[in-house]
């Protein structure tokens, strides 16, 4: 049910093609451990395919599964002065810093562990 949290043999959630297919249908895992892993359910998902605007790009993952391009969509149209989209350019120096960000904060531990770091690196 959206909003609880799904769970997956970690085995498979270290596989970068696993974790894109979780990618695609707005789902986020937290691997880190070697047994069961953590998947964020959310009630209202929503990801934005870059390709979407060139041939072979979908829009809305978890569609009907025809095309949308997210350049025409009502939701962005509605709601597109409410963000601002940006490329990283630098991914890696990015997900290092918010690593520290969460170690500094005194628990001493992050979410975003080493592995998941190389794992989301590595896509």
């Amino acid at each position: 049910h959206p909003g609880n949290w799904l769970w997956a043999a970690a085995p498979a959630c270290w596989r970068p093609a696993f974790v894109c297919e979780l990618f695609r249908y707005g789902l986020f895992p937290l691997p880190h451990s070697d047994s069961l892993v953590p998947i964020i359910n959310p009630e209202e998902r929503y990801c934005i395919d870059l390709r979407a605007g060139r041939e072979g790009g979908r829009g809305e993952a978890g569609g009907a599964g025809s095309p949308v391009r997210w350049d025409k969509s009502k939701r962005v149209r509605r709601h597109g002065r409410d963000f601002v989209m940006s490329v990283n350019r630098s991914f890696e120096s990015s997900l290092r810093r918010l690593q520290d960000y969460h170690l500094a904060k005194g628990s001493g531990s992050t979410w975003l562990t080493e592995r998941l770091r190389t794992l989301l690196v590595g896509l």
